[in-house]
């Protein structure tokens, strides 16, 4: 693929752009050498020097007691009924119930008099 340089009509522009083109590794090592610099100046403009300069957090963000207290009586009620239903005992649906042979001839023996009456 060939760039067509005749829509390029800036000298300094084409002699700029060949420069990069030959010194690449150079071009990569400044544009990290840039990225870190820019870096540092956003951890240090938005960091460094706010906590330095803030308020306190206290008088920023107000300790709301009452929301406070709401707060730690719903989580108190949910690990209620937590807790209640780990202690409750559940039936199981798919479980058919065993029924005992005495039982079963029991109520054989029960149904045969039934039906003699």
């Amino acid at each position: 693929m060939k760039i067509k340089i005749s829509k390029i009509s800036s000298g300094c522009f084409k002699s700029f752009i060949f420069s990069i083109g030959k010194h690449f590794g150079l071009g990569c090592v400044f544009v990290l050498i840039l990225s870190l610099i820019f870096g540092c100046f956003l951890y240090y403009n938005f960091s460094y020097y706010r906590d330095k300069n803030s308020l306190s957090s206290e008088t920023m963000f107000p300790f709301n007691e009452s929301m406070y207290k709401k707060a730690l009586r719903f989580w108190e009620e949910d690990e209620k009924r937590f807790n209640e239903a780990d202690s409750k005992e559940y039936i199981d649906p798919f479980r058919i119930p065993a029924i005992s042979l005495e039982e079963e001839s029991e109520n054989a023996k029960s149904e045969e008099e039934k039906g003699e009456k």
